[in-house]
């Protein structure tokens, strides 16, 4: 089964790449999406970093803050065997496939 985790930031600079690594170096074979809703810090362009030296890795970004709306867009994908991650914090990225 092909896993996309898809992860929501909002000023997560000093916590994405580390959180990334730490989700690859667990799983692998998994795809990322990360969803920057137009973070100040750089967020973004970190992001854009890693998709563009690790083709599992895309990025989408988001002209407001918004969680709750990407939580309710892509929850329902979830039945269909697709883990869905909050944020970028290291405690949350286990091995999920």
């Amino acid at each position: 089964m092909n896993t996309l985790v898809i992860m929501p930031t909002y000023n997560e600079a000093l916590n994405l790449e580390h959180s990334v690594g730490d989700l690859f170096a667990h799983n692998p074979s998994v795809k990322l999406l990360i969803v920057d809703d137009n973070s100040p810090d750089g967020t973004g362009d970190i992001a854009d970093s890693l998709a563009t030296s690790d083709e599992r890795v895309s990025v989408m970004h988001r002209n407001e803050k918004s969680v709750l709306t990407t939580w309710s867009r892509w929850m329902p994908m979830a039945a269909t065997g697709l883990w869905i991650c909050r944020s970028c914090w290291p405690r949350l990225l286990g091995t999920i496939s």
